[in-house]
């Protein structure tokens, strides 16, 4: 027994019904639009009874107008057959309802710029409306040429609607390409779509990257900024900086010093080293101590609690004092300055206790306090 069309004449595609511009003819390649139609959409129960029909809002149909474009959805079609097309009275009157191939074989219409084309090459859109042309490079396809056609030839031949995606290097013969070199090729394909390529064994990312599970990298180059949550690269400024206002405002002198803290940039917090500047030229250790070869500064300070400066007072009628400091060595440097008379004389360190003490006396006793600074300072 045979299946024959029920309504006479036979065609070779299968078909949908679809709004589409006023402008739309057979034989074109027809694409999504920003313009949208309601229709109705008619299901059935498992017995093949219709049921009421739903409204759907989808988009109308328009000619294509670019090489290559994706959003292609078929080629317009003389399928008004009711055996094969699909979704007839469907579409308002008023919307230029059109059959639309979705698979088989139809007429299309040639751009008439179009390179030759031979029986089974890749036709894609063009930048005329609704017209064909050979697929030279990679991007998405309609369907397989079923014919020739030279230029000056026919405005429209035999195309087999197949909606894809072309690369000239995927496209390998059966007899001579083994299933490994086919899949390599195949990834080629994908890493174009990706925007990715491979020159001079450099892989080269056109497009933006997000990478959202662990990455090892070897060797790294950065020719723009690198951002890492607030920490900022700057390789045109040669400068790390912490992104976020500035909290010392040098016209002014002012310093907002929450903001300060808050933007803190932390450098070895988890004290596994040390930090070496220049060479050894200037070295951070991990309890905090700076070691450099010079130190130039517009000022000094010491923390009151440090125990490497603090003052004292030799009282009236005794010849010397012991300060009591765990900072003194055998030969740390004490420099000691009076801030009373001294009755014209000296103060003298006169002894050094390693870790305990030190000791200032005088010469000669007086009837009057001397109070006076001190500082050690500590030779390495």
């Amino acid at each position: 027994s045979y299946i024959n069309d029920c309504s006479g004449a036979p065609v070779a595609d299968y078909a949908e019904i679809y709004p589409t511009h006023s402008s739309v003819d057979y034989g074109e390649i027809v694409t999504t639009s920003s313009q949208t139609t309601t229709i109705d959409r008619v299901e059935t129960d498992r017995d093949g009874n219709s049921l009421p029909a739903v409204p759907q809002t989808i988009t109308v149909l328009e000619q294509s107008s670019q090489p290559y474009q994706n959003n292609i959805i078929g080629i317009t079609s003389r399928n008004w057959s009711d055996f094969s097309s699909t979704g007839h009275n469907a579409v308002n009157e008023n919307d230029h309802p059109l059959p639309v191939s979705l698979a088989g074989r139809v007429p299309v219409k040639i751009d008439p710029d179009s390179a030759a084309i031979e029986a089974g090459d890749f036709l894609t859109s063009s930048d005329k409306p609704g017209l064909a042309k050979k697929a030279t490079q990679a991007g998405y396809t309609v369907g397989k040429a079923l014919e020739s056609w030279s230029p000056g030839g026919p405005d429209r031949i035999s195309i087999f609607v197949n909606l894809g995606y072309y690369h000239p290097e995927s496209q390998l013969s059966e007899s001579s390409q083994s299933s490994e070199s086919n899949i390599q090729s195949l990834f080629k394909s994908l890493l174009l779509a990706l925007g990715l390529s491979n020159e001079n064994d450099t892989l080269t990312v056109e497009s933006d990257l997000n990478v959202l599970g662990n990455t090892t990298l070897n060797n790294v180059v950065i020719t723009g900024d690198l951002a890492i949550g607030q920490f900022n690269i700057d390789s045109i400024e040669n400068s790390l900086n912490i992104t976020g206002p500035a909290c010392f405002i040098q016209e002014t002198g002012v310093t907002n010093t929450e903001l300060c803290e808050a933007q803190t940039l932390k450098i070895m917090s988890n004290l596994a080293g040390n930090i070496d500047i220049f060479d050894g030229g200037i070295t951070l250790l991990p309890d905090g101590t700076i070691k450099a070869n010079k130190v130039v500064a517009g000022s000094y300070s010491v923390k009151s609690d440090s125990e490497t400066a603090g003052e004292a007072v030799l009282g009236a009628n005794s010849d010397h004092i012991t300060i009591e400091n765990p900072n003194i060595k055998a030969d740390s440097k004490v420099f000691v300055t009076p801030t009373s008379s001294t009755n014209g004389q000296s103060l003298i360190v006169s002894e050094k206790i390693e870790g305990t003490s030190f000791t200032v006396s005088i010469d000669n006793t007086f009837d009057q306090d001397v109070n006076f600074d001190w500082w050690i300072l500590n030779v390495e």
